[in-house]
């Protein structure tokens, strides 16, 4: 009885399996992965966090395209439309209708994006619930997924989280990549620092490789070759006798074979022969390589300069080095380049200036009387007034003071606001705290 409760002890919860991606998208600088497992919002961040990421924010049309083919690359258990949470979020009377997020925060904290797709042109009526943005996606639509707002405490069908890395290393093609946000079936163009490739070699044991760092400080393979190269020089049937006809390694295919030459030589035209390889063959460049006589030298794409290892390249921060970006508040680095921003009660003028926004000209601001200043407001009452915790509704004097603002809101409190609106099939009940205030003066943080 007790081996019997013991067994039934160690047996993994419904509820703590971890979640898998079960598609990823990886570039030199990071990585989307489409994690489909339904989760309410809050779970969905917290998953992406606890991964060493976040959910993912779509402020560039670039992002928005790579998020779209991961989309349409990853497998659908059934047709219909899919939504998939990302990483934004509107706090409860934050309504900014003309503005291009509609008073919406990105979970990294920023209020600036360069590319929308909303799928309603109005923003809903009501502001007083909290709401989330999901992707809304229908495959072989080829379109981009449309941004569907609602409430948010059913959960989503998936979720897409992004990883940010500064170090990867390109595909071994067609593996299994153990990265550390998850296992994903390849092939990628590129994976993670500290990504496991596991692959079958033919009859032999299974090969893996490992994504680590060198002596030189740039990131590699370990061990460095083909994982399978010395198990296809090894293996017998096409390459028995004269070695297939290779000057030195022969590659057993199964219906055929290749020749292959060892490490630092080339293939000839022939085929069959190897030769001293060209400077930038097997070149240890992270970027290109450009052949001089015979050695070569390592380029970086703009933004970037070599490092002093002379192999890799570096982003070059303009935000930190003087002159380097014409950004009138707050700039942002970013690989290759930077973005300005501006701080809350600031918009941009498209060219690195802010200029102010008359948040008082926005309609359900205050509910009595605004003031407009730069870079912020303030909400006023009217005689025989005063004003709330929230820092914007009226209540007559001595009348019970209404809640705080403060989440989560109360259950029954979310189902009567959720029958007034319409599609509220995404019900929703959090922000991360550091995006919370209750101040009543609105105005801009400090640098």
């Amino acid at each position: 009885m007790r081996l019997l409760l013991l067994f039934v002890l160690c047996l993994p919860l419904p509820g703590l399996v971890p979640a898998q991606p079960s598609a990823a998208r990886c570039s030199p600088g990071g990585c989307v992965a489409l994690f489909p497992q339904p989760r309410p919002f809050l779970e969905a961040w917290r998953s992406c966090r606890d991964r060493g990421g976040d959910l993912a924010t779509l402020k560039h049309p670039e992002e928005a395209a790579d998020v779209a083919q991961l989309l349409d690359e990853a497998p659908r258990p059934s047709p219909g439309p899919r939504r998939y949470w990302i990483g934004l979020q509107r706090q409860p009377r934050q309504c900014q209708p003309r503005r291009p997020l509609r008073g919406y925060t990105w979970t990294t904290g920023e209020q600036d994006t360069a590319y929308t797709n909303w799928a309603r042109e109005e923003a809903p009526a009501s502001c007083s619930l909290a709401r989330c943005v999901a992707l809304s996606h229908i495959a072989g639509a080829h379109q981009p997924p449309a941004w569907l707002d609602g409430a948010c405490t059913a959960p989503a069908d998936g979720y897409v989280c992004r990883f940010a890395h500064t170090r990867a290393c390109p595909s071994l093609g067609a593996a299994s990549y153990a990265t550390p946000f998850g296992t994903v079936p390849g092939p990628l163009s590129h994976v993670p620092f500290g990504t496991v490739a596991a692959m079958s070699c033919g009859a032999s044991t299974p090969a893996s490789a490992l994504c680590r760092y060198r002596e030189d400080g740039t990131v590699g393979w370990s061990p460095p070759g083909p994982p399978c190269e010395e198990e296809a020089a090894s293996h017998e049937g096409w390459c028995e006798g004269d070695n297939g006809g290779c000057q030195e390694l022969c590659m057993d295919t199964g219906p055929s074979h290749t020749c292959a030459c060892h490490s630092g030589r080339a293939l000839l035209a022939d085929g069959r022969s190897c030769g001293p390889a060209p400077p930038c063959r097997e070149h240890p460049c992270e970027y290109a390589c450009a052949s001089e006589g015979t050695g070569y030298r390592c380029l970086c794409p703009a933004g970037h300069r070599l490092a002093r290892d002379g192999h890799s390249c570096e982003d070059v921060d303009e935000c930190a080095e003087a002159g380097g970006a014409p950004c009138e508040q707050l700039c942002e680095n970013a690989p290759g380049g930077y973005r300005c921003r501006c701080r809350l009660g600031y918009a941009g003028d498209g060219a690195g200036g802010c200029g102010d926004v008359d948040e008082c000209e926005l309609p359900g601001v205050c509910h009595q009387m605004c003031v407009n200043y730069e870079g912020g407001f303030e909400c006023f009452c009217a005689e025989g007034y005063e004003l709330q915790a929230d820092g914007v509704s009226c209540a007559p004097l001595g009348a019970a003071p209404g809640p705080p603002f403060a989440w989560p809101r109360p259950p029954e409190e979310e189902e009567e606001e959720e029958e007034e609106e319409e599609e509220e099939d995404l019900a929703y009940s959090w922000t991360p705290g550091h995006l919370g205030s209750s101040d009543q003066v609105f105005r801009p943080p400090g640098r």
